[in-house]
């Protein structure tokens, strides 16, 4: 059985937050627009629905809800490039590489 060791006390003033999120998902919100960042992150980090991140970003809740689903599934394709394993085929000219 694995024992579990304790993490020291953060130092005081310091806030997780600030740590900011893994690698990966960094990369991927890298590789997204501005607004996609945005709107991610308002519901992410500060937990808000979309009826909390329309005033904030001034657009109706319906247009919110289709941004946050928009961007959510533009993050997950994002991510999913950056850990999809390589076959070891190449694609040659001409040819459609089959997934």
């Amino acid at each position: 059985m694995r024992r579990i060791e304790a993490q020291p006390a953060p130092e005081p003033g310091h806030d997780p937050a600030e740590a900011g999120p893994d690698p990966e998902l960094s990369l991927a919100l890298d590789q997204l627009g501005d607004e996609d960042r945005e709107v991610l992150r308002l519901w992410a980090w500060e937990q808000f629905e979309p009826r909390e991140i329309a005033p904030v970003l001034d657009i109706s809740v319906n247009a919110a809800t289709l941004r946050l689903s928009r961007a959510k599934k533009r993050l997950a394709k994002a991510m999913a490039g950056q850990s999809a394993p390589s076959s070891g085929h190449r694609q040659v000219e001409g040819t459609q590489e089959s997934r």
